[in-house]
């Protein structure tokens, strides 16, 4: 008993002492925001009172996804910051704006007048029911007379009708309502996005004065970043390309960002940042043994528009920007050893939810070659090719563009600044102006029996047609197959004027075809091997 009393004493004393210990709170304002390909460091100000008493200041409506170990601190006066955390607020509840209020509150009417409906109807079929299970008329013993037969047919009828209609119009009512509560279901999804529970930077200090001072707080969170698309668009063969490069920005972090100065890196805080350590390479023979062959299927697995509004700034003139200029002409790109980073010069604000926001950040045009291509085997249509020199100055990224050539849309393509070459290439689509068709010459084909052996004999024609006003120049591209076996013989016949690659089997024709011109060109080879096999062709 005594223990007890000296324990509950303990604990009145601890909780008294911790209630002393003043608190002040307060909320941060977002002024920055760098967003990564995953990932975004905050730049954000809090301003609080102090005085000789406070203890600790609560820097409240944090994001949840906030990495804790990030977070920054810096404190502006004549007090000292002796620790900064991070916790959770599970008991305070996300601020609810004004329209997601009413949509709760029409979701509430509805899912009411839906009730209501569901209710009806299932009074309606129980009412049928009931008609419908004393539907005889007189007893067993006792008939009924014509009058009372018509009195009652008449009744059965026009309920029936009656309860048919009512039921009808009831499920009208509740697929009106049904839709209704989806779309309000849709919407509020929309509104809220995706805030979660409420997290607060709580930082210590010591001060032996009074005064009003700003915190600067930085800290990094996840459930954010970015990835590139490109327009890329060409008005003909003899002009050169234009390359729109525009980001695409999500954020769920629980919060919005409003008219912050927005930044865009191509680095990434979440990949390993430790050199690749070589461990020792030792070779060892193998013991071969019988294995049970296993198939293997593989499996592949895969955020309408954010809101998003820009505000003035105050650093640029906007005087000098004309109307049909874009923003991509006053981002700024800073370089460093590893990263690009994109300053855009207009505060924007990117709302948090499951959508996307598309940032453009820069439009250039190159120098561009154009060539058309074509493999009829795998496919008999022209591909138009454009041959971009300079592209590495632009820092970009591997990422999905939207494709346009003379004005038209012609599809997606995906581009991959990667390759270590002068040269990019970026494929345009195809072009139906150009005809291509790959026959077999059935009048050419053999196959005979010399000997010990089976010679089969192959010879295509591909005719490529110019429906354009202007000349094309195109590369055709087939090939022969080669042997990897030495019984196997193979023997490459005709390639009119073709360049055949040996190690390859690969055969390329570079011609040049003018208006409404056909040109066609052969293919020939034959391959022996012994007649008891079969081979893959």
């Amino acid at each position: 008993m005594k223990n007890t009393f000296f324990s509950i004493a303990f604990l009145l004393l601890t909780l008294s002492s911790y209630s002393n210990d003043k608190e002040t709170n307060t909320t941060s304002k977002i002024n920055a925001v760098t967003v990564f390909l995953q990932g975004a460091e905050i730049n954000c100000s809090a301003n609080a009172n102090i005085t000789n008493e406070t203890k600790y200041i609560i820097i409240e409506d944090i994001s949840p996804s906030i990495e804790p170990n990030s977070i920054q601190v810096k404190g502006f006066g004549n007090f000292t910051i002796t620790s900064v955390q991070h916790r959770i607020n599970y008991l305070k509840q996300t601020f609810k704006s004004k329209k997601q209020l009413l949509i709760e509150d029409s979701l509430k009417i509805i899912n009411k007048q839906l009730s209501q409906e569901q209710m009806m109807l299932s009074v309606y079929n129980s009412e049928k029911d009931m008609l419908m299970s004393n539907k005889s008329i007189g007893g067993n013993n006792t008939g009924v007379n014509f009058q009372e037969l018509q009195q009652t047919i008449n009744f059965f009828r026009n309920r029936l009708i009656e309860i048919n209609n009512l039921v009808l119009k009831t499920n009208e009512n509740i697929f009106k309502f049904t839709l209704r509560q989806t779309e309000l279901n849709n919407q509020l999804k929309e509104e809220t996005g995706n805030k979660k529970t409420s997290s607060e930077i709580v930082i210590g200090i010591i001060s032996s004065t009074t005064l009003n001072t700003t915190f600067d707080i930085t800290y990094f969170v996840n459930n954010c970043g970015w990835n590139p698309t490109y327009d890329i668009k060409a008005e003909g063969t003899d002009k050169p390309i234009e390359i729109t490069y525009k980001a695409n920005v999500y954020q769920a972090t629980g919060y919005d960002w409003k008219n912050v100065k927005l930044s865009l890196s191509t680095g990434n805080p979440n990949l390993d940042n430790n050199k690749p350590e070589l461990a020792p390479w030792s070779l060892y023979l193998i013991q071969h043994k019988k294995l049970r062959a296993v198939a293997y299927k593989s499996a592949e697995s895969k955020p309408s528009a954010a809101k998003s509004s820009i505000d003035e700034a105050e650093d640029v003139n906007y005087d000098k920007m004309e109307e049909s200029e874009s923003l991509s002409g006053y981002v700024t790109v800073n370089e460093s050893q590893t990263t690009s980073e994109f300053v855009i010069p207009i505060p924007y604000s990117i709302s948090s939810s499951e959508n996307t926001t598309s940032v453009e950040i820069q439009k250039n045009t190159l120098n561009a070659s154009y060539q058309y291509y074509a493999a009829p085997k795998i496919d008999q249509d022209a591909f138009l090719v454009a041959e971009v020199t300079g592209w590495e100055k632009l820092s970009l990224l591997a990422g999905e563009a939207n494709i346009y050539f003379e004005g038209s849309y012609l599809g997606k393509n995906f581009i991959n600044p990667n390759e270590l070459n002068d040269t990019l290439k970026l494929s345009l689509g195809r072009d139906k102006n150009i005809v291509i068709k790959r026959v077999v010459l059935k009048d050419f084909v053999s196959n005979k029996i010399i000997g010990s052996n089976r010679k089969k004999e192959y010879v295509y024609e591909i005719n490529i047609s110019n429906k354009k006003k202007a000349d094309v120049s195109i590369i055709i591209e087939d090939q022969v197959p080669i042997s990897a076996d030495n019984a196997i013989e193979i023997s490459t016949d005709e390639v009119s004027n073709g360049t055949l690659n040996k190690e390859t089997g690969l055969v390329f024709w570079k011609l040049s075809v003018k208006p409404n011109e056909t040109q066609k060109i052969k293919l020939a080879y034959s391959v022996k091997y012994p007649k008891d096999k079969q081979i893959n062709l």
